[in-house]
């Protein structure tokens, strides 16, 4: 299985530059729920992106896929999902998911 290159950025001139430089998946970073309390000790990005941000990049890539990554299951997260999806994310991750019900969760909302 070959590398998958993601670059993490809501700037469409460095999402440009980075998919011409072959990064497969760029990346926004819708997650904020509980983020701060889990990872505002450790040294790691903690990104500021917008629900916006999705449809501003869609609109600058030819090649690279978009990733989006969501809130933990709320009580927003049908709307949330739909409106990524509707606004050109090509993969929606589903982050810290800890039961297989979370995940029927979220099926349920498209069938």
């Amino acid at each position: 299985m070959p590398l998958k290159l993601m670059y993490l950025t809501n700037n469409g001139n460095i999402a440009k530059i980075a998919e011409e430089s072959s990064v497969d998946w760029i990346f926004i970073d819708l997650e904020t729920i509980g983020k701060e309390g889990r990872q505002g000790h450790l040294d790691t990005i903690i990104s500021r992106h917008h629900i916006e941000d999705v449809k501003k990049i869609k609109s600058v890539l030819t090649k690279s896929e978009l990733l989006v990554r969501v809130n933990p299951i709320y009580e927003g997260s049908k709307n949330e999902i739909e409106k990524v999806i509707n606004d050109g994310a090509d993969i929606v991750m589903l982050p810290f998911f800890k039961a297989k019900d979370e995940v029927k969760v979220v099926r349920r909302f498209f069938i």
